[in-house]
């Protein structure tokens, strides 16, 4: 059964979606997406990999001459806040988030690490204030990332159960 609609501007045809063919009246249940970084080892390495990368140009390229003033007062957090909180996403979807806390201090380890950096660099000072956004970034994202949905081992498990 088809219904037209005639409008000046265009022609709409509405077409009723086609009757289940099924016989039993149970509902399907909605697929699941699959997430990537939790059933590919090649995505988890990638990011391991690209964290690794990161953290090794933290330390190149902070202790390059360009590094001393590149950032403002208050815009040295933001770029503290954003570079940790990558360290801590790409580390967490490496790792499969199993050891959240694991991760949280090995970002601090890796923040603590910069700042001692710094505080030898000609031109560059160590700031505590740096090293707690650091540690901040760090909790922050793990905690987003266990809100939005990245199921920890020990949920895996109960839901294989």
């Amino acid at each position: 059964m088809r219904k037209e609609y005639n409008s000046e501007r265009f022609t709409h045809r509405y077409r009723p979606p086609a009757p289940a063919t099924s016989s039993c009246n149970q509902t399907r249940k909605p697929k699941r997406l699959r997430k990537p970084w939790k059933s590919s080892i090649a995505a988890r390495c990638l990011c391991l990999f690209a964290a690794a990368l990161v953290v090794i140009n933290l330390f190149y390229l902070g202790a390059k001459p360009i590094a001393v003033g590149l950032f403002v007062a208050p815009w040295d957090k933001v770029a503290h806040f954003t570079v940790f909180s990558l360290i801590t996403a790409l580390l967490s979807f490496g790792s499969r988030q199993r050891i959240p806390i694991t991760i949280v201090l090995a970002v601090a380890l890796i923040g603590g690490l910069d700042e001692i950096h710094q505080s030898i660099l000609p031109g560059r000072e160590a700031d505590v204030w740096d090293f707690l956004t650091d540690v901040a970034a760090a909790v922050c994202t793990t905690y987003l990332l266990q809100r939005v949905g990245l199921q920890t081992h020990e949920e895996k498990e109960s839901a294989r159960n």
